[in-house]
């Protein structure tokens, strides 16, 4: 991408590595968001999730379910 090679975004650290590797696409960049915050700082990515690697996250935290009721429910096929 050309804007990956512009020197004025290279200076302003405009395109950041994501901390953890993608499990398909290995490491990725993200564009940073272009304002800078002092009290409020904006140095927190993440990648961006498979599909259904948020499944344990979304059943167990928004649901309540127990980990066993997530596994269940994978091993039956009603979440993938």
């Amino acid at each position: 991408d050309l804007t990956q090679t512009d020197p004025q975004l290279q200076h302003a650290q405009m395109h950041l590595p994501y901390p953890d590797q993608h499990p398909a696409l290995g490491k990725i960049t993200t564009d940073r968001l272009v304002p800078r915050f002092t009290q409020t700082p904006t140095t927190t990515y993440t990648r961006p999730q498979t599909f259904n690697e948020s499944n344990a996250q979304i059943t167990q935290d928004w649901l309540n379910w127990p980990p066993e009721e997530t596994a269940a429910a994978e091993a039956n096929g009603l979440i993938a």
